[in-house]
């Protein structure tokens, strides 16, 4: 389920990067604020939300969607994006 949502999310924004935290806040409504539970205290002592979860969501979206899996881009540092064509 929440593969489809991810795939709805980044639909809308064709084209467009999506940082992770971006689509966690959408997804699951969570944030660094209110998802202090499973944030891990940093070196400078805040909070900071474990994206993991986000990237297996994509992994196994992009296995359900097969070939069209390949849609889907990651840019490291920057966030995913659904791409109409393609990339090379």
């Amino acid at each position: 389920e929440r593969e489809w949502s991810v795939l709805a999310y980044l639909a809308e924004r064709v084209g467009r990067y999506c940082t992770s935290e971006a689509i966690q806040a959408a997804i699951w409504g969570t944030t660094s604020v209110t998802y202090r539970r499973k944030a891990r205290l940093d070196r400078l002592g805040t909070y900071r939300v474990d994206l993991r979860p986000i990237a297996v969501v994509v992994v196994r979206l992009r296995q359900r969607l097969g070939p069209a899996g390949c849609l889907i881009t990651s840019l490291m540092g920057t966030g995913r994006r659904l791409e109409l064509v393609p990339p090379l």
